[in-house]
């Protein structure tokens, strides 16, 4: 593959002339070998509705959750976590906690305000490889995601263009979204 790249470089760079009826065919294999490269990706993050936007209030952050699971005992206020409500074993009662955020009044001043659970988020993109079948590009991927405890998997197979953007002087590959994503 690096011969390849270094004629074509050399070609390049000797005649001008050549470059301008240039060609480069890429084999399925040689595809798939530039996908393995660049290795499996994702992301991951939290979301927090912000419910009290209609009030006014804007510019949440997270600060913490009130156990109000010991309020006969008095409450306590915990760090910022996010973890799922609990059934307390001694007492067999549902405990209850409070999520707190720090948000911007519609004074502009800050306030603790009640806030929606935290909901965290991770996807994975693995497996992808290409398929050149009938004069057609596909390309297949397994996508793994996460969305609070819910865990899904699936593979999808899509059809794919390969381009060239002149400006940056990259080749894209882009499999049309809205099949990708049903």
């Amino acid at each position: 593959m690096k011969i390849l790249w270094v004629a074509t470089a050399l070609l390049l760079s000797v005649s001008p002339a050549a470059a301008q009826n240039f060609e480069l065919e890429f084999t399925e294999q040689a595809l798939n070998r530039l996908v393995a490269q660049l290795g499996d990706f994702g992301k991951s993050g939290v979301h927090q509705a912000n419910d009290l936007s209609a009030l006014g209030y804007g510019n949440c952050a997270a600060i913490g959750t009130l156990d109000c699971a010991n309020a006969t005992s008095g409450s306590s206020i915990q760090p910022s976590v996010p973890r799922p409500a609990a059934t307390s074993p001694q007492q067999g009662a549902a405990r209850t906690n409070v999520h707190l955020a720090r948000c911007q009044g519609p004074d502009g001043k800050s306030a603790i305000v009640p806030a929606p659970e935290l909901l965290t988020w991770q996807w994975w993109i693995t497996d992808a490889r290409f398929t050149i079948r009938a004069q057609q590009l596909q390309f297949t991927a397994k996508v793994r995601y996460r969305v609070g405890r819910q865990w899904i998997s699936e593979e999808r197979t899509v059809p794919a263009t390969l381009t060239l953007d002149v400006t940056t002087q990259r080749l894209r590959m882009r499999p049309p979204l809205r099949q990708w994503c049903r």
